[in-house]
C-alpha cells in the first residue's frame, strides 16, 4: 500500500501505450518505451531500496534480540565487587550497541521516508503503520533479549538438565562466639 502512489504514476505512464497509441506509429516505440521504462526502473528502484532498508532494519533487530544484557562468566567466582564492575561494564557496552542500533534503525527509516514525504494522506498513513510495524519489532527484539538474558541467570544460579548450579559469589563467613556473620552481608546480596 506504501507505493500505491508511485505505481498509480506507472500507469498514467504506460496506461496510454496500452489503450491510446497506435503502435504502427513511426518514433512512438522510441517515445513511449524509453519514457516507460524510465519510469519502471525508478520504481523498481525505490522498491529495490525500500526492501534492502527493511531487510537492514530487521538485520539490526535480530541484533538486538541477540544481545546478552547481563555477563554471567562461567566456572568464575566473584566478589561483590568485581561482580558489580563486570555487569557496569557489560551494561555500558550494551547502551552503546542499543545507541548504534537506534541510530541506524533511525537513518533507514529516513532515507526509507524520501520516497514517501511528498505523497497523500492516505500514503501517510501507511507510513505511519509501517513505522509501528517496525517500533514492535524492535520492541519484541528487545523482550527476547530480556528474556534470554534472564533465562542465562536463571540458568547460573539453578543449573538446568545438564549443568549443576555454579557459585556466582564469594562471601566470607566471619564466627566471633556465638554469632555468625557474613560479607558482604545476606541483605547486601539481596536489596543491591
Amino acid at each position: 500500500k506504501l507505493f500505491t502512489h508511485h505505481l498509480r504514476n506507472l500507469d498514467k505512464t504506460i496506461g496510454p501505450g496500452l489503450s491510446r497509441y497506435n503502435w504502427n506509429n513511426p518514433g512512438i516505440k522510441e517515445y513511449f518505451v524509453r519514457e516507460s521504462c524510465r519510469e519502471c526502473a525508478k520504481v523498481y528502484d525505490w522498491v529495490k531500496q525500500f526492501k534492502k532498508n527493511n531487510a537492514e532494519i530487521v538485520q539490526v533487530c535480530k541484533q538486538i534480540s541477540e544481545m546478552h544484557l547481563i555477563k554471567i562468566e562461567k566456572k568464575t567466582v566473584h566478589r561483590e565487587e568485581e561482580f558489580r564492575d563486570v555487569q557496569e561494564k557489560c551494561q555500558e557496552e550494551v547502551q552503546r550497541l542499543f545507541k548504534e542500533a537506534l541510530e541506524k534503525i533511525t537513518e533507514l527509516l529516513l532515507n526509507t521516508y524520501k520516497f514517501f514525504e511528498s505523497h497523500p494522506n492516505e500514503i501517510q498513513k501507511e507510513w505511519k503503520v509501517y513505522v509501528e510495524k517496525v517500533d514492535k519489532r524492535v520492541e519484541e527484539a528487545l523482550k527476547k533479549a530480556v528474556k534470554t538474558s534472564l533465562q542465562e541467570l536463571c540458568r547460573a544460579l539453578n543449573g538446568d538438565n545438564k549443568t549443576e548450579p555454579a557459585p556466582l559469589f564469594k562471601i566470607q563467613a566471619v564466627l566471633e562466639e556465638i554469632k555468625v556473620d557474613f560479607k558482604p552481608s545476606v541483605y547486601q546480596m539481596d536489596f543491591k
